[in-house]
């Protein structure tokens, strides 16, 4: 397997770069194909190492963020249609969901 020949401290470099573009303000939820490129990455390896080293996929990994999000939102006393909003989702029908 490839990921086994690099370094680990590469990779370790590489998630933490990951993470702090995903936790960076602004709730705006990036693609697996702009992540990998912001990382100089293809998409499939940054999903394969990201996945190894986090757990969750990067997907996973936003989704989990922005309901953490809405769920503080919401307990502040947030309207669905502002937290949907504040959240980067189109609506409450997604926050629903």
């Amino acid at each position: 397997m490839i990921i086994e020949s690099i370094p680990q401290d590469y990779h370790y470099r590489v998630i933490a770069r990951a993470l702090k573009e995903i936790d960076a303000p602004g709730g705006t939820t990036l693609s697996l194909d702009g992540l990998a490129a912001r990382l100089d990455m293809s998409p499939a390896h940054f999903q394969r190492t990201f996945s190894a080293w986090v757990g969750v996929s990067p997907k996973r990994y936003q989704q989990y963020l922005t309901l953490d999000l809405a769920k503080r939102l919401l307990a502040d006393r947030f309207t669905m249609l502002d937290t949907a909003l504040t959240t980067g989702l189109s609506g409450p029908g997604r926050l629903h969901d």
